[in-house]
């Protein structure tokens, strides 16, 4: 019996080349999924910048309105820059393309105003049902 316990440490301890061994961490890192990027492949905007942190360091925090504007007048600036580009390289379909988004982050914003509005008039009312 000890005999048999003896060889299967044997066994264990200097491995045979034929068996697979698991890997160290560096392989094990290597070997992992690459991440896939955030941005997606040929797109014309290029968000490189920092996100802000959610409390800003003098302690004011920003209105929903504040913050719905700012993000509306960047995507917005963002656009009219690349409709300028395409229409310096004369690419019609990306400037077609650049107006629809236009109008669809035009349309967005307009909701989401409406959609404050509604909620800061509901905060206001007292009473009512």
């Amino acid at each position: 019996m000890c005999g048999a316990a003896t060889l299967s440490f044997a066994q264990t301890a200097n491995p045979s080349p034929d068996v697979p061994v698991a890997g160290t961490a560096d392989q094990v890192f290597e070997e992992a999924k690459p991440v896939k990027p955030r941005i997606r492949r040929g797109s014309k905007i290029v968000r490189n910048t920092p996100q802000e942190p959610a409390m800003p360091i003098d302690g004011f925090q920003a209105s929903s309105s504040v913050i719905e504007l700012r993000r509306h007048l960047t995507r917005m600036a963002e656009l009219e820059h690349i409709g300028q580009l395409a229409k310096q390289n004369k690419d019609v379909t990306l400037s077609a393309r650049v107006n629809e988004l236009l109008r669809l982050e035009r349309k967005r914003y307009k909701y989401v105003v409406k959609r404050i509005k509604r909620y800061t008039q509901m905060k206001t009312q007292v009473g009512v049902p």
